[in-house]
């Protein structure tokens, strides 16, 4: 979803793009794995070269299959955003680290200039009811969205943003069935950004409460349930020259926006 973001920007304005993501810096994809693009074919090769047909076991399988599937999908979106017109850099990075943060883009500013634009897209998903919901899994959902900005925010205080563009959740607004801790992060992201907006009047501060996407954490389980309850997804080109369309609006304009299909 994030990744649809950023082309959409980068076809739009040509900016120098600085990526974060939790997935390592892609590598060369292996000659072997070249043209397979099936999910079956794929885990067949990857037991052929990667354990010499010897046993493997299938959570071996699928967690070599995601590696390459990540690596493959971070170097197809590169190139894609490349493509349009825009200078890229992708950095794994820890956003929660927020001494990591600061070190990477003092690099940055010292290559590329100012920051003058944060898109805080990080999210996690560990659904389920409060009485089977652990500390652990709280946290991690909370802190990826509230520290993560919290991190971003502090390690630009000193540049002057033109734009600082949120991804919260149509959950902030009316909640959803075992997702307290996903609610309540967004909440925190669309009050944080009503106190950017005040603290940078000259900064264009947009919170997106995003209904449902068809991509990203929405997975075939997900589909079916919101296709259940009539709920339509929001295409992934559509949704994010939304984003673009928000961000091209007067600083009058509410902070708060809900999109949905």
């Amino acid at each position: 979803v994030t990744a649809h973001a950023a082309h959409a920007l980068a076809k739009h304005a040509k900016p120098t793009l600085v990526l974060f993501g939790r997935s390592p810096h892609p590598t060369p994809e292996p000659e072997w794995l070249a043209g397979v693009y099936d999910e079956a074919a794929i885990k067949r090769a990857i037991f052929e070269n990667e354990f010499g047909g010897n046993n493997a076991s299938p959570m071996q399988i699928e967690k070599a299959y995601k590696k390459h599937l990540a690596n493959r999908e971070v170097t197809q979106n590169l190139e894609k955003m490349k493509q349009a017109g825009s200078t890229v850099h992708y950095y794994p990075v820890d956003v929660l680290d927020f001494h990591q943060v600061k070190s990477i883009l003092d690099d940055v500013r010292s290559s590329y200039g100012p920051v003058r634009g944060i898109i805080h897209g990080a999210g996690t998903l560990e659904d389920r009811l409060i009485i089977d919901k652990t500390m652990d899994q709280f946290e991690k959902v909370f802190d990826t969205k509230v520290k993560g900005l919290n991190a971003l925010l502090e390690a630009t205080k000193h540049d002057t943003l033109k734009y600082l563009v949120i991804f919260s959740s149509v959950s902030a607004r009316i909640g959803n069935y075992g997702q307290v801790d996903y609610a309540m992060a967004n909440e925190v992201l669309n009050k944080v950004a009503q106190q950017e907006s005040i603290r940078q009047p000259d900064c264009k501060v947009i919170s997106i409460n995003w209904g449902p996407w068809d991509g990203g954490m929405v997975c075939s389980a997900l589909k079916q349930k919101f296709e259940k309850n009539g709920v339509d997804l929001i295409p992934l080109d559509y949704g994010a020259m939304s984003m673009v369309y928000e961000m091209m609006g007067d600083k009058s304009l509410p902070v708060e926006v809900v999109i949905g299909a």
